[in-house]
Order: C-alpha cells, then sequence, then structure tokens
C-alpha cells in the first residue's frame, strides 16, 4: 500500500525535531519541538511491514508532528551514507480518503527497510521499494522523501543521539 503526501509551504520558521531513545524497548522517538499548532485533531498513521517492522506517524490535522521507530525493520550500515540536499522545506501533509479521516489510528502494510552510519547519527528509513524521490526539509535534522507520485517513499533521520548505554541506567 502506498501513502499519498502534498507538502504545505512553512508559514513559520523551520521546526526542530527532538529524538529520544526508550533504553529498555529500544524505541526511537522524534518528535517536532516548534512549528505546528497546539494538537487540534491528532492521529496516528501506523506503517508495518511482513517482517514485523513499525513505524508509527504522528500527526496533528494530518500533518506530521513526530515519528516513532517501533520495531526496527533489518538494517544495513553504510560508511558511505550522504542524506541528500533537500530542494525545499515544509510540512508533510498525509492525504486520507474520507473512509480514514475520522479513524484515530490508521494501519497500513507496507515494506520497510533501513540504512544506517557506522555510529548510527544518521538512519535512513525506506518506505516501499527504492525509487526516484525529491527529499523535503521537515525539520532541523528530519528529511522526508516523497516520489514524483507524491507518494511518502521514505525518512532521512539527522543528528541522532547514541543509543543510552546501560552503564548509564543503573
Amino acid at each position: 500500500m502506498t501513502l499519498a503526501t502534498q507538502i504545505a509551504p512553512l508559514q513559520d520558521q523551520l521546526p526542530k525535531v527532538e529524538y529520544q531513545w526508550d533504553f529498555d524497548t529500544e524505541i526511537l522517538t522524534g518528535r517536532f519541538t516548534a512549528g505546528l499548532p497546539d494538537p487540534a485533531q491528532p492521529g496516528t498513521v501506523e506503517l508495518g511491514d511482513a517482517g514485523g517492522s513499525f513505524v508509527s506517524l504522528s500527526l496533528d490535522r494530518r500533518v506530521l508532528a513526530g515519528l516513532e521507530v517501533v520495531v526496527w525493520p533489518e538494517h544495513e550500515t553504510s560508511t558511505e551514507l550522504t542524506p541528500p540536499q533537500a530542494k525545499r522545506q515544509g510540512h508533510l501533509e498525509i492525504q486520507l480518503d474520507e473512509a480514514m479521516q475520522n479513524a484515530g489510528v490508521i494501519e497500513l502494510k507496507v515494506e520497510l527497510s533501513c540504512e544506517k552510519n557506522g555510529d548510527e547519527s544518521v538512519i535512513h528509513l525506506v518506505v516501499g521499494t527504492p525509487r526516484d524521490v525529491d527529499a523535503v526539509t521537515l525539520a532541523e535534522n528530519l528529511l522526508a522523501e516523497v516520489d514524483h507520485n507524491g507518494q511518502l517513499a521514505g525518512f532521512w533521520l539527522l543528528a541522532v543521539p547514541p543509543f543510552p548505554s546501560a552503564a548509564r541506567h543503573r
């Protein structure tokens, strides 16, 4: 299944994304710290694949306001992983059909894959099969990839903090 999107222009400054690890569950959460109004119409789109990987997108009025990598897809490590140059900035609006608009949580089956650099500070999440995409800056340290048909194709998580070591949690 695909997820249709639209890029809406920013009305104010570029928001920041704050990444946080949960030590016990290994969930990585990225939330916007500014740039969106207070949530008025929250929602969630859950992207899951056949292998059990699971990424949750937090929405506010159909606009992406954060994400969580709940169950990690199999991943490759690459020393050459370089994020693309984004040509524009904006809000990522998720286009929902009428039946989905009033649902609090929407579950979609997609193919998920992941690539990380050596210290895991750069993570590329791919939604669906690799294809030609345009990168859009959604927040400081977060890019989205959208294909030429407006379908969500992935995310680039940048400046991700290291996973907390066990010694810090004793």
